[in-house]
């Protein structure tokens, strides 16, 4: 390859979107020497873009963003605090993803990781102008299987009851097999039942919300006696640790196949929703009970009643309690 009469030639690449990685570097690097803006590598090093991301109040506005942070903090320990940003090569990304594949992470945990990596890296030049023609390399994406697994009604009813059976951890058991029977009757994320309250509960009318710990937004839903039952009995729930926790104990004293090979716990809200589609409430209201955001204009005009959830909600008590039934859908 010729870019300002210079002749480049290497042929050490994996993959096609390394080769064009790579042109599209050198080409940004000749157009900046071109226009004088960088005469010499700059000094800026992984440790001090480390320090202005943890400056950067922005990094930690989210969950998310925080986590992000942390990723690229382990990076740092991983490459060096003194390693020059651009010295970060495809070989050494490449070298800690592989490093992390040789553990027990999924492929999705891994590929957020190295999201968070170069994400940072790409963003270096918001806080250092001299890096403004640094793009850091791109790594083949990793094969992503997501899951579609249901949790087996009666394998959960045995759990629950074993839960519930006396012993001596009877009172951490005991509120563990509350939160299961939750989340198979709300369809809810195990966290936003851990973090439910009794401020957020409203007996008299029958009402409870939800806070979403993944769309940071919120829902109310009615209440059936099963979900009131459990609600007047519980003023504060454990943490989603402790739950899984207790579950994975049991399970395993009993000898039920629970794990990332069968069904984990968030499986039973996969679960709830599968129960609402076979009885036939519409999309727009599944979408409500478990707390999705709708795009597009879909949003906008579609709105749930509290009958039609109402309705939704005693599906799943329904098929909790063994009594499945399929509403009659009017055309």
């Amino acid at each position: 390859m010729t870019i300002d009469g210079r002749r480049f030639r290497r042929a050490d690449f994996r993959t096609l979107q390394e080769a064009k990685d790579a042109i599209a570097g050198m080409r940004m690097g000749a157009r900046a020497l071109r226009y004088g803006i960088v005469s010499s590598k700059p000094g800026v090093t992984l440790g001090d873009l480390l320090e202005a991301r943890e400056a950067d109040p922005i990094c930690a506005s989210t969950y998310n963003r925080r986590r992000l942070k942390g990723f690229f903090k382990d990076f740092v320990e991983f490459a060096g605090p003194r390693t020059p940003v651009r010295d970060v090569t495809l070989a050494r990304l490449r070298e800690y993803r592989d490093r992390m594949l040789r553990t027990s992470l999924e492929n999705s945990t891994i590929e957020f990781h190295m999201a968070g990596v170069t994400g940072t890296l790409n963003a270096a030049s918001m806080y250092f102008p001299e890096l403004e023609t640094f793009k850091a390399p791109s790594l083949p994406s990793l094969t992503v299987v997501s899951r579609s697994k249901l949790v087996p009604r009666d394998e959960l009813l045995t759990l629950v009851a074993a839960l519930r059976a006396p012993n001596k951890f009877q009172k951490t058991r005991t509120v563990a097999a509350d939160v299961l029977e939750l989340l198979q009757l709300t369809g809810a994320r195990v966290g936003e039942i851990c973090a439910l309250t009794h401020k957020q509960v409203v007996f008299d009318r029958k009402l409870f919300t939800l806070y979403g710990s993944k769309t940071h937004s919120h829902r109310t839903l009615p209440m059936t006696p099963a979900i009131e039952a459990i609600l007047r009995r519980r003023a504060k729930f454990p943490k989603s640790a402790t739950v899984r926790q207790t579950m994975q104990v049991v399970s395993a004293q009993m000898d039920l196949a629970v794990g990332r090979e069968t069904w984990v716990i968030h499986d039973i809200r996969h679960t709830a929703a599968s129960v609402l589609a076979e009885a036939g409430i519409s999309h727009s209201i599944i979408a409500t009970v478990l707390g999705h955001r709708l795009g597009g204009m879909t949003a906008l005009y579609t709105h749930a009643t509290l009958q039609a959830l109402g309705d939704a909600m005693r599906v799943l008590e329904h098929y909790w309690q063994g009594e499945a039934r399929r509403l009659r859908v009017v055309q």
